[in-house]
């Protein structure tokens, strides 16, 4: 078996997955609506609104399995790996079709209902901590510390690490790519340690920031069940976090000093298991604002669903001053793309991979 047709399998596998978490998104995304549409109170439980869910399920599930039969056939008919992983991208993005076209189809069917459109806003929501500051910023401070502590260990053990360092293994276990050792390749662990902080802690914090929804029944509760329910999602974040700097630090550390990768196994295993697993489990039990508790009522009115496209996954809406808000579908939030500061961030993204190539080109 070569290497390609072992990357097909693994990519196959992971398709699958995706598309089994894909299909019953509905049972963890954001109570009050049914894929990224907004439905009156018992429409949900409409025979057409069920048949639109069940064929989204269906059609989500056989484009998945599709898809990875697709991608473990074509390893074997060309062996280029750069063809196969662009593949694999591409079937992501397509296993999104069925979302689309279901939003599409609920949003016809929700045209013409009655929806409560008051807009609430709790007497005490200017006063109200959105999340404890010093907790949270000192909660990332003492993670960043760690990761410090564990770039001076492995400093100081720069003198025990070889000459060529081990940075790839292909899938038989053999030592494909080398690198010279220096003090850039040895902290190499840590510079990614760094950066998936960042990016937990950027994630954190837009959830914290994002618009909040308020019951116009159960004011009081629904925030105390947001709040609490933003916490929890903390320290879900702060464990990933925890767990990919020992991943990293200790796990490929080890293994770029001896060629050892079952400590990264694992890790590795571990570490992805609580992701995917903790985000699940907290989405389906607390959703993203505590609604799915089931205890706070009706909801008010947020935003026309026209203002969210792409099945609901991308937000664009000129007249919300929001930056950040919390997703319709699935878990976690996401951004105002009408937002100016949202562009100019989504612009600097897009640029900084090519800048980044620039200066590497110069470099070399």
């Amino acid at each position: 078996m070569s290497e390609a047709n072992r990357m097909a399998i693994f990519y196959g596998l992971i398709i699958i997955i995706l598309s089994l978490i894909q299909a019953f998104v509905t049972s963890y995304s954001k109570r009050g609506y049914v894929l990224g549409v907004r439905f009156a109170e018992g429409v949900e439980k409409d025979e057409k609104v069920r048949k639109i869910v069940k064929d989204y399920k269906i059609l989500t599930i056989l484009i998945g399995f599709s898809l990875a039969i697709f991608v473990m056939i074509l390893s074997y008919l060309v062996e280029n790996l750069f063809l196969l992983n662009s593949v694999y991208i591409l079937s992501i993005f397509l296993s999104y079709i069925p979302l689309v076209l279901a939003n599409k189809k609920l949003k016809i069917l929700s045209k013409n209902q009655k929806l409560d459109k008051r807009k609430f806003v709790s007497l005490d929501y200017s006063k109200a901590k959105i999340f404890n500051k010093k907790e949270f910023f000192g909660l990332y401070l003492g993670l960043l510390l760690i990761v410090i502590i564990f770039a001076v260990k492995i400093h100081l053990d720069y003198e025990n690490y070889p000459a060529k360092l081990i940075m790839h293994m292909n899938s038989r276990g053999e030592v494909d790519r080398m690198a010279a050792k220096s003090y850039l390749s040895v902290q190499s662990p840590t510079i990614v340690s760094f950066f998936m902080l960042a990016v937990m802690f950027i994630s954190n914090l837009s959830q914290l920031l994002s618009k909040m929804r308020i019951s116009p029944d159960m004011p009081e509760e629904s925030l105390d069940r947001l709040l609490e329910t933003r916490r929890i999602w903390t320290y879900y974040f702060a464990t990933s976090s925890i767990l990919l700097i020992v991943l990293f630090q200790v796990g490929i550390s080890s293994f770029i000093k001896t060629g050892d990768d079952l400590i990264v196994k694992v890790l590795g295993i571990i570490t992805v298991g609580f992701s995917i697993g903790g985000s699940l489990l907290i989405g389906r039990f607390r959703s993203v604002d505590g609604s799915a508790l089931n205890k706070t009522g009706k909801y008010g009115y947020e935003e026309e669903d026209d203002k969210w496209i792409l099945g609901g996954l991308i937000y664009y809406n000129p007249d919300d001053p929001a930056m950040f808000v919390e997703k319709r579908v699935g878990v976690g939030s996401t951004m105002n793309f009408a937002n100016t500061w949202v562009k100019l961030l989504f612009a600097i993204v897009l640029i900084l991979p090519f800048v980044l190539g620039f200066f590497l080109m110069i470099f070399e």
